[in-house]
């Protein structure tokens, strides 16, 4: 399962510090991308990890923002943020590492005056964010800790436009029905 973490910085030396800060707590760079409203040079802060420019234009960022997993109706909202100056640092993160990931990303946030990083579950129905300082609803099914997560997406819905009979395994419908989804947590060992 992917895990995508995201923060926004308004200026690059900013997202070089978080990077420089991910690195340290042992992220690979090959595990970072930073989009950014700049022209960048190669440099050797920038070695290793993936650097996009707003300067490549809207419809090249959008595609790599898709690519990359970003949901549709938030390619926009990335893409115009990196457009009016924002710089975005963006890391493929472990179960293991997501946890410590985010709170890197969200140390600098608060100085910078923009959005707290998200924590992004990738899943077969979508993709759940969930902010710094959440509460989390675990599960112990098997002998493993979940996280559950309440999706917006309808579960008629879902199976309508996948062609499927039931849900994916580790997801349920509520009584609503709305899909609920079980995530696997980085400390998956049995709870007591």
């Amino acid at each position: 399962m992917a895990h995508i973490l995201i923060g926004r910085y308004r200026a690059l030396t900013e997202a070089e510090a978080i990077v420089h800060d991910l690195v340290e707590q042992g992220f690979a760079r090959s595990q970072m991308t930073l989009a950014t409203p700049y022209a960048v040079a190669p440099a050797s802060a920038h070695l290793g990890l993936q650097v996009w420019s707003a300067l490549e234009g809207t419809q090249d960022l959008q595609r790599r923002f898709l690519d990359l997993g970003i949901p549709d109706n938030e390619v926009s909202m990335y893409t115009e943020a990196v457009r009016q100056g924002e710089t975005l640092v963006m890391v493929h993160a472990s179960p293991e590492q997501a946890e410590r990931g985010l709170d890197i990303l969200h140390e600098m946030a608060p100085l910078s005056g923009v959005y707290a990083p998200t924590y992004v579950y990738v899943t077969p129905i979508g993709k759940h964010r969930i902010s710094p300082g959440a509460a989390l609803d675990y599960r112990e099914i098997d002998g493993q800790r979940y996280i559950r997560a309440v999706s917006p997406y309808r579960a008629n819905r879902f199976l309508e436009f996948s062609g499927r009979d039931r849900l994916p395994p580790l997801h349920e419908r509520t009584p609503d029905g709305f899909i609920v989804s079980h995530y696997l947590d980085g400390n998956d060992q049995p709870t007591v």
